[in-house]
């Protein structure tokens, strides 16, 4: 019960330093286009099927993102010790 209160303890923390520092670098949200379909005949409209054609402009958002998550997760200074403490917490009930 105790081990599952540190790792209950530790997802918080974690949680906690992603809001705070991340407020302030979040990049732009994908754009939205709309491309309407008529299935079996109703109208379906998606906003964001041009980027299965991943185009230049996809392909930069999709960095921009890739770069933003990256900083998040270096960001978190205890990380390797919470890895490592998720781990054994995890195989102490079977969970590899």
């Amino acid at each position: 019960m105790r081990d599952a209160k540190i790792a209950l303890f530790a997802a918080a923390l974690l949680f906690a330093s992603l809001r705070s520092s991340a407020a302030d670098k979040m990049p732009a949200s994908a754009p939205m286009k709309p491309v309407v379909e008529t299935l079996f005949g109703k109208k379906i409209t998606d906003n964001y099927r041009y980027m299965e054609a991943l185009d230049p402009a996809t392909i930069a958002w999709m960095k921009s993102q890739g770069a933003y998550t990256r900083s998040l997760l270096d960001g978190i200074k205890p990380l390797a010790q919470l890895k490592i403490d998720v781990a054994k917490f995890s195989a102490s009930f079977g969970m590899i």
